[in-house]
């Protein structure tokens, strides 16, 4: 199963960095894992915060094969427990498709990517910075596929 990871905007925090190398491991005998990054428009000044969305929003949908189960990141999607997860990755390697989950930039996510997804997932009622959603993320999935297949976590 190949899950891909789109994000916008660079890492800044070093500790992400060494958190997301862990989880890339961990997860390498579940699934080959693909982080990609989609350059950040927030930058700019003088354009309104619905450009940025939509320049951003055409940069992932460049980046999403065809075919792709697409699932999207964000804080009005369904909560769930890590228990769901299990199910939700069972779900996917069911479909035997690519599955892309995309975390948008500061500003949101384009209704032409939520178009695209098949799904929007909420992490939690908090709000975290989308570098922490990252780990958090890839943490939980790791979860995930460990109940799935029956491996340890903790030890």
């Amino acid at each position: 199963m190949r899950i891909s990871l789109l994000y916008v905007g660079k890492l800044k925090e070093q500790f992400i960095e060494l958190g997301e190398r862990v989880y890339v491991k961990k997860l390498a005998p579940f699934c080959k894992l693909d982080l990609i990054e989609v350059k950040s428009f927030g930058h700019l000044k003088g354009q309104s915060k619905q450009a940025i969305i939509d320049k951003e929003g055409a940069e992932i949908i460049k980046k999403i094969p065809k075919d792709s189960y697409v699932i999207i990141l964000d804080k009005t999607g369904k909560k769930f427990v890590s228990e769901d997860m299990v199910k939700k990755i069972d779900f996917w390697l069911s479909t035997g498709k690519n599955i892309v989950l995309v975390i948008g930039g500061a500003f949101g996510i384009s209704f032409e990517v939520k178009n695209m997804a098949r799904e929007q997932l909420s992490l939690s009622d908090l709000t975290f910075t989308h570098e922490m959603a990252r780990l958090i993320f890839l943490e939980q999935l790791y979860r995930g596929f460990t109940i799935l297949k029956n491996v340890p976590y903790h030890y």
